[in-house]
């Protein structure tokens, strides 16, 4: 991030738990995908972004809290409390925001084709390297996104580990979107518009590992 981390796990710290579990993570980049995806109207991309982040960030860790990948996620950086997911303190609701700005940068940058590219180049490599460097790449090319995002931001997430596990798994979600919206734009949506069985949350439908929200 900056030379004055260079001491610390942020600057050295190889976050090996991490690409044990996800480095086998390889999401395709296609062409056909890219056009199909820069094809789909600019408001459908938009209301299929948003419900995402309900769907694959908030519904099974806030909302209706389930044991899930992302549920598993988000404790494992802090986003809420294993045991008692409902009480959220001052932490959780900063490390909640910088997933939000996040995510709302993405969702801008996939509006276009060329910045959709590197939303799934920066999956990849976040997938198959896991070091500081790529971590950097990945948060300067948010900072040219837009103002709203700031480096400082992503302090509250604590050293290296939790920051690279953070954008390991936003930007592998947001590449999946993509890719089922670009492969199947009426069932993506259809699912992504589902409600929730009543009885259970493991009832909702689930696509690429997307699962839907309530309306």
């Amino acid at each position: 991030m900056s030379d004055s981390d260079s001491d610390s796990d942020w600057g050295f710290h190889r976050n090996r738990k991490f690409l044990k579990s996800h480095g086998d993570i390889k999401i395709n980049l296609s062409e056909r995908v890219l056009s199909q995806w820069a094809s789909i109207p600019l408001q459908t991309k938009k209301e299929g972004a948003q419900r995402m982040r309900v769907c694959v960030f908030w519904f099974p860790t806030l909302l209706q809290p389930d044991i899930s990948k992302t549920f598993t996620w988000a404790s494992e950086v802090g986003l809420i409390n294993e045991e008692t997911s409902e009480a959220l303190d001052v932490e959780n609701l900063r490390r909640i925001q910088v997933v939000e700005t996040i995510l709302l940068h993405l969702e801008v940058a996939s509006l276009d084709k060329d910045s959709s590219r590197h939303v799934f180049i920066f999956c990849n490599m976040l997938h198959q390297h896991c070091s500081p460097e790529i971590l950097e790449e990945a948060v300067r090319w948010l900072e040219t996104l837009g103002d709203g995002f700031r480096r400082e931001q992503l302090l509250c997430l604590g050293g290296f580990p939790n920051c690279y596990t953070t954008f390991g798994f936003i930007f592998s979600e947001y590449a999946k979107f993509i890719r089922e919206m670009s492969n199947n734009l009426d069932s993506t949506m259809r699912a992504l518009k589902a409600p929730p069985d009543d009885s259970s949350a493991m009832a909702r439908p689930t696509f690429g590992g997307l699962e839907a929200p309530s309306q």
